[in-house]
């Protein structure tokens, strides 16, 4: 597929595009997606685009003031069981009609499979809106983590339904392609994710840190960072310290983030350290 070419902000003649992003999370809520939308977000700024998001409200106190982004819709939500600080969109089908007739986006990039980005997919289409998705989460492979596996071939139809109603489905991996490739999605492509290296670099080793975990500044520190919840089989990679630590038994091991089943995790296991959320340069 042709996707529109980014602006050459050299050119004072070039015409930045007005993309629409729906979303049903977005920062402050810390998970994957919202921090890798924030990203495409603030690159698509910097580009000269003009960015219009469309979220659900994150509370009471959600005045729609994100950052780079010139214009946010917001929608009304309802929180997801088990991750009470995260909401799913409502469909809004006529607010998204009435939005898009005033004024169409250039294209428009859904990026989760929700009520709300269903509603815009199908919007998108009857207004003739070019849509790109992307492919953020294994929901499928979720479904046996929560006792619903037997749900898994219907989750893996209606994924495929919908993002083969869009001109291409975008992600991180080339893996990733291929497992949806050879489950019949029409057109994927790859977009890869990076690393803020100038955030994330050894400048901001800490040996005061390091003291509050008990470790000297020698010790082999393993760091996991993300989400503590069972789809992201926390399990496996605690087993996978343990067989480290057989190899070297003087290594301590940090969990960074937060989750439905933190608190049984730190029952079970009181050598580990839990660290909690952290971001930016905290997380650093």
């Amino acid at each position: 597929m042709q996707f529109p070419k980014s602006p050459d902000t050299s050119n004072s003649q070039s015409t930045p595009l007005s993309v629409g992003v729906v979303t049903e999370t977005y920062l402050p809520e810390i998970n994957g997606v919202a921090k890798t939308l924030a990203r495409i977000i603030g690159s698509l700024v910097d580009k000269g685009h003009e960015v219009h998001l469309i979220r659900p409200r994150q509370g009471k106190q959600d005045r729609a003031q994100d950052e780079g982004v010139k214009f946010t819709t917001l929608i009304p939500g309802m929180p997801i069981p088990g991750y009470p600080n995260m909401r799913i969109g409502s469909p809004a089908f006529l607010k998204l009609l009435k939005l898009w007739k005033a004024k169409k986006p250039d294209v428009l990039y859904v990026a989760t499979e929700g009520p709300l980005g269903l509603a815009a997919v199908l919007i998108a289409k009857q207004l003739k809106i070019p849509v790109i998705s992307g492919f953020h989460t294994n929901f499928h492979s979720y479904s046996s983590h929560y006792g619903i596996g037997l749900l898994k071939p219907l989750i893996m139809g209606y994924l495929r339904f919908f993002h083969n109603k869009t001109a291409s489905t975008l992600v991180p991996t080339e893996s990733l392609k291929k497992e949806l490739m050879k489950k019949r999605f029409a057109a994927v492509d790859v977009m890869g994710r990076g690393i803020d290296t100038e955030l994330f670099s050894p400048t901001k080793r800490s040996l005061e840190l390091r003291q509050k975990w008990g470790m000297d500044g020698d010790q082999l520190a393993v760091i996991y960072v993300g989400r503590l919840a069972t789809e992201k089989n926390i399990h496996l990679v605690i087993e996978a310290f343990d067989r480290m630590r057989e190899i070297n038994p003087d290594m301590r091991f940090v969990l960074v983030g937060d989750g439905p089943i933190r608190q049984e995790l730190e029952q079970e296991r009181e050598d580990l350290i839990f660290a909690g959320e952290h971001v930016g340069e905290s997380l650093a």
